[in-house]
């Protein structure tokens, strides 16, 4: 079952253009979602899926924040969060990987102790790695700037980063699994 639906889920990323799109296409992700959703409505779960975010009527207010909370397992279903910085310069941005204070709205099945990995795409390097935010190694900077999560056993990562693409990865400590939010805020202009 799992393999016919990853099929018709590479289909319908295929169908849109997804796979070989050289253009940004806002809505694209969106859709593809839509119709994986369509194959198997009723095990949405099993369904992986890919939201993207472009700012294209708007530059001068340019996104400042975005995240996502979803399942956080092992191996290779651990939670992904892409991002992109653009521009010629570069941008101070916070990560954070959230779970153990999701329980204190209410979430179920919270991820106890979320680690996380901050990887940049163009070479694959692994550029900063972060357990227990308080024991990072500018963990003042982060709570001055007011992005201190409320757990010590969360993850956080401030970082100066260049124009490129980046992927933070979200698992659990000893292989700990749960629901988990991972964030990506801009620091300042």
């Amino acid at each position: 079952m799992a393999t016919e639906i990853d099929a018709k889920l590479w289909e319908a990323w295929y169908d849109i253009g997804w796979i070989e799109q050289t253009r940004r296409r806002p809505a694209a992700a969106a859709i593809a979602y839509e119709r994986a959703l369509a194959i198997n409505p009723d095990h949405a779960q099993t369904v992986v899926g890919l939201v993207d975010v472009y700012e294209i009527d708007r530059p001068d207010l340019p996104l400042i924040n975005i995240s996502t909370r979803g399942k956080v397992q092992t191996g290779f279903d651990v939670m992904i969060g892409g991002f992109v910085v653009t521009g010629t310069g570069s941008q101070t941005v916070v990560i954070r990987a959230i779970g153990p204070s999701l329980a204190n709205y209410g979430v179920a099945g919270a991820l106890p102790n979320p680690t996380m990995q901050l990887v940049r795409i163009s070479d694959s390097a692994v550029i900063a790695t972060n357990d227990d935010w308080q024991g990072g190694p500018n963990a003042g900077q982060i709570q001055a700037a007011g992005f201190a999560p409320t757990n010590p056993l969360e993850s956080a990562i401030m970082v100066t980063l260049s124009p490129g693409a980046y992927t933070a990865i979200v698992s659990g400590v000893n292989g700990g699994v749960g629901v988990g939010l991972v964030e990506v805020y801009a620091v300042g202009p």
